[in-house]
């Protein structure tokens, strides 16, 4: 199944527009760390648009996979719950969906749908700004037995991003560091980028260079005076 992935990850997918950086112009560091703060200043304006994604992409991981109605009794009424909450969510419902989904994780605590629930209960905390709920959930979701790489990596950037927004720059480094590199996963660049903002703001400019130099290097398209550079750019 394709994956479509909303405009804002598109946007940081695609950095490599007007201005082009060599790697000589890189390694000068009044011009290098310049375009830096413009694109942290950027970040911290626009950074609940960019993490649109966190809750819109991975709906289409569920399926049949966690999805499975069972010929047991339980199992059939948590996914039945569960559908409910999700067709809440996905029409933009998210705080009518959160007791649906809380509820069926308590209910139905030893049916794997459980799981998912539990995951969508951090997402929706995250976007109502329930910073402290949505790492709790997130994390109980995370000794789950859960093994998809997305949802994981999604779940971690979630709560890196809730202590992002908090303006807890040594917390979100804490969980921005766990995420996997070079695994191809639509969060990579997201979970980065917002590392090498946590380490500028906490007073770390060497760390945060050495990030954004990395990726430079090693993911396609990606030019980090971009960011600073749609700062001038109409939404």
């Amino acid at each position: 199944m394709k994956l479509e992935f909303p405009e804002p990850l598109i946007i940081i997918l695609r950095m490599a527009e007007k201005i082009k950086y060599t790697e000589k112009e890189l390694k000068q560091p009044d011009r290098f760390v310049g375009a830096i703060e413009r694109a942290v200043d950027f970040a911290a304006d626009h950074g609940r648009l960019l993490l649109a994604v966190v809750g819109s992409a991975i709906v289409i991981l569920i399926g049949a996979y966690f999805i499975n109605v069972s010929a047991e009794n339980k199992a059939f009424e948590a996914n039945i719950m569960f559908d409910e909450a999700l067709d809440l969510y996905n029409s933009g419902n998210g705080e009518e969906a959160l007791p649906i989904f809380l509820e069926t994780a308590e209910k139905y605590s030893n049916e794997n749908i459980s799981n998912i629930a539990v995951y969508y209960a951090g997402l929706i905390n995250y976007n109502m700004g329930n910073y402290d709920q949505s790492r709790e959930l997130l994390s109980k979701f995370l000794s789950s037995d859960v093994n998809e790489r997305m949802l994981r990596d999604s779940a971690i950037l979630t709560q890196g991003l809730a202590s992002y927004s908090e303006g807890n720059w040594t917390q979100a480094i804490e969980y921005l560091t766990k995420l996997e590199t070079g695994a191809g996963s639509p969060y990579e660049t997201m979970g980065r980028l917002h590392l090498a903002f946590s380490y500028q703001r906490s007073g770390q400019p060497q760390k945060a260079t050495e990030v954004y130099e990395d990726m430079y290097k090693s993911v396609p398209g990606f030019n980090p005076a971009s960011v600073a550079n749609r700062q001038a750019q109409p939404n």
